[in-house]
């Protein structure tokens, strides 16, 4: 019996430790010394786990660090080049092609080095109440120049101002990447559906264009880090981080993404947060 209570006990405790990306050493019960080996190999994993995740946020905070100075230059020379140099009409498209992938990468990096520098616990702690209609209105009217170049219709369905205690920074990329990638694969003239809708024990919000789609075997390899497809070769200025980011961003808010696609029909993309 103390040995049951013992583990149901850690295993409640080590739960609520992932969530804040702290694992404490595990403590050797006096009464079941027993198990004082098993404990201590135990704990001698999670010293190990917790240097490696030490080592890991610290190199993405130097890699991150390491790519903004460069990225800077870079675009900054190509738009002086774009902007005091006469260049034939089809260089300066080109080379405003070059300036907006530098600009999306520049986010990504930017992403990486906020999400580096601040813990789980930090940023569960700086969350507050935000709220989504004005996230995504927000996100719409960054993209609209895109939206409008590929005369995109956007249909927008909320019932209601939706909140939920959230960073508002972190929803911005996530939500904005689905939004940035429906844009992206979606067919000229055609256009894109969101829906925000608030249940009872929690908040749904599906985003569906009617694009290229996805091919079905890619569907379960979208979201591991630097994949990126056949269409988003062709298509897409990312680089295969942004997906992978915006789940770990939906992770963080309790919340859980399903994308349903088919290709030439288009995808549809839905994202449940759980509120109670």
């Amino acid at each position: 019996m103390h040995l049951n209570s013992y583990i149901t006990d850690t295993i409640i405790s080590i739960e609520k430790e992932i969530l804040h990306d702290n694992i404490q050493p595990l403590c050797i019960p006096k009464n079941i010394q027993e198990i004082k080996q098993f404990v201590e190999e135990v704990n001698k994993i999670i010293f190990y786990l917790n240097q490696k995740n030490k080592v890991a946020q610290s190199f993405n905070a130097n890699m991150a660090h390491e790519l903004k100075t460069p990225l800077a230059e870079l675009k900054a020379k190509l738009e002086y080049s774009l902007y005091y140099t006469a260049l034939q009409d089809n260089l300066a498209t080109e080379l405003r092609a070059f300036i907006q992938k530098i600009t999306s990468l520049e986010n990504i990096v930017s992403q990486m080095l906020y999400v580096s520098n601040n813990n789980i616990k930090k940023l569960n702690n700086s969350m507050q109440r935000v709220l989504l209609n004005d996230i995504l209105y927000s996100i719409l009217d960054t993209k609209k120049s895109e939206i409008e170049a590929k005369h995109l219709k956007t249909d927008i369905e909320i019932n209601q101002a939706i909140s939920m205690h959230g960073h508002e920074k972190l929803l911005q990329h996530a939500i904005g990447n689905i939004i940035d990638n429906a844009i992206k694969y979606s067919l000229p003239n055609k256009r894109i559906k969101i829906i925000l809708r608030k249940k009872k024990n929690f908040i749904f919000l599906a985003i569906i264009d009617y694009g290229i789609g996805i091919d079905k075997k890619e569907l379960k390899l979208i979201f591991h880090p630097y994949y990126r497809g056949e269409n988003a070769f062709s298509n897409s200025d990312g680089y295969g981080l942004g997906l992978s980011l915006a789940t770990w961003i939906f992770e963080l808010h309790s919340a859980s993404i399903k994308i349903r696609s088919k290709k030439g029909k288009g995808t549809f993309v839905g994202v449940k947060f759980y509120t109670s």
